[in-house]
């Protein structure tokens, strides 16, 4: 059963247009609730087949589900946004055209054209040979054995950087709908403060580095490779190296991770969090150890979308320090 978009709108008084300026085939346009005032009519487009959304003005007013839009508009919890969308009446009459919508939509969403990201030549992929081996030997050294790290490279695209701007860390790439639009790097070396150092979006004086494509605080990481199925959980965490521990690990029964790239999270991940939330059958926080007034902000920020805590057991520090049986015994509740 397709959600009604039309019929949503119509029963909650939401005023909507499907033809004129700004509406593609397909779709309908509504002022854009994040927008407000800012926007002078509708910019908002809703796509008919797919349930898909995005404002011509901000692209990061988006979102693959229509949860978050649901959420914004009515001001209502999750569980309430995904009971409209699970029991919405059938849209019979525009199942034959969702093909055409689906193409309107990716207009929409597309960047302009000619904008890409590449790894500057000394950014190489992970290995266990050669000078990789220093890069794949801290990995062990955070609880992956060797075949593993080497899977780890594989899976997730894992880089590594001897020298230069990157020199010393382990580069994880950020892809956003097919494209790489960011990277951050982690230190392998133990008295390095900034632990990890992430691409800019602004011109730095001095720096010869490209722009990221989006800033990394309106990314979350794994992105894509979550959408692209459903799983019993989505784990919340904060760095790279906590979400790659959790999601390697957790693969097998269920359970996937995503991370915010620090302690809070900005809105634009609020919206990209939403599209997991659609995703999964629960979406939890994993906080580090002693992290209490994080772990607060981050539920009260994330309310609407139902979350769970799980506190990592005693004597680990944080998601990246859980072993294998560890990551297991965690979700074993839930599963």
């Amino acid at each position: 059963m397709a959600f009604n978009v039309v019929g949503f709108l119509k029963d909650h008084n939401v005023s909507y247009r499907d033809s004129g300026p700004n509406c593609a085939q397909g779709n309908v346009v509504i002022k854009c609730p994040w927008c407000g005032d800012d926007d002078p009519s509708e910019h908002l487009g809703w796509n008919l087949g797919t349930g898909s959304y995005g404002c011509w003005r901000n692209t990061k007013h988006r979102g693959r589900s229509p949860h978050w839009l649901i959420m914004r508009l009515l001001g209502c919890s999750y569980e309430v946004a995904d009971s409209f969308v699970v029991g919405g009446r059938e849209l019979s009459r525009f199942d034959s055209l969702a093909q055409d919508f689906e193409g309107a939509e990716v207009q929409l969403q597309k960047r302009s054209s000619g904008e890409t990201l590449e790894f500057p030549k000394d950014i190489r992929p992970l290995t266990t040979r050669g000078l990789g081996r220093f890069y794949s030997a801290y990995l062990q050294r955070r609880g992956f054995d060797e075949t593993e790290v080497l899977k780890l490279g594989e899976q997730y695209a894992l880089r590594f950087c001897t020298q230069g701007y990157w020199r010393g860390r382990i580069i994880f790439p950020i892809y956003f709908e097919g494209a790489l639009v960011c990277w951050t790097g982690r230190t392998i070396y133990p008295n390095q403060q900034l632990r990890y150092l992430s691409l800019s979006d602004k011109i730095i004086d001095g720096s010869e580095q490209p722009l990221a494509l989006r800033n990394v605080k309106d990314l979350i990481w794994n992105y894509d490779s979550l959408m692209a199925d459903k799983y019993a959980v989505i784990a919340v965490v904060e760095g790279p190296l906590d979400a790659l521990k959790v999601d390697f690990y957790g693969k097998a029964i269920g359970v996937r991770a995503t991370c915010l790239f620090g302690t809070g999270v900005t809105e634009e991940q609020k919206l990209l969090l939403a599209d997991l939330r659609s995703r999964c059958r629960d979406l939890v926080i994993i906080p580090d150890r002693g992290a209490l007034l994080n772990e607060m902000q981050l539920v009260s920020e994330l309310t609407t979308l139902c979350p769970r805590v799980l506190h990592v057991p005693q004597g680990v520090e944080d998601p990246g320090a859980l072993s294998k049986q560890q990551v297991r015994e965690l979700f074993r509740s839930l599963i």
